[in-house]
C-alpha cells in the first residue's frame, strides 16, 4: 500500500506548484476516494484515487487534457449530483 501514498503525495506535490485551488477539479473526487479507501483498507481505490489525483496533477503541470480528464467529462461529469459536488468544492477552494 505504499505505492498508491507515493503517488498522492507526488499529486500534491505538482498541484502546490502548478496550479491553483481552485483548478483542482477532479483532483477532489481523486482525494475523496484515496482517503476513504484508506480508512477502509482498500488498495484497489487507494490505487484508483492516486491515480486520478496523479493524472489531474500532470494535466496541470503539461498543460495538456488528460485522457481520463476527457473521459470523466464525456461520463459521470454530466451527471448532475456530480456536476453540483464539484461546483461546491470549486467554490469552497477558491475562498
Amino acid at each position: 500500500m505504499m505505492w498508491p501514498t507515493v503517488l498522492a503525495a507526488l499529486a500534491i506535490f505538482l498541484f502546490v506548484f502548478s496550479a491553483p485551488l481552485e483548478e483542482w477539479h477532479h483532483f477532489y473526487i481523486g482525494a475523496l476516494i484515496y482517503l476513504v479507501a484508506l480508512l477502509c483498507l482498500s488498495p484497489a481505490f487507494m490505487w484508483l484515487g492516486a491515480l486520478v489525483m496523479i493524472d489531474d496533477g500532470l494535466q496541470h503541470a503539461t498543460k495538456h487534457q488528460s485522457p481520463l480528464n476527457w473521459l470523466y467529462q464525456h461520463s459521470i461529469a454530466r451527471i448532475s449530483l456530480i456536476r453540483r459536488l464539484n461546483e461546491w468544492l470549486d467554490r469552497m477552494m477558491a475562498r
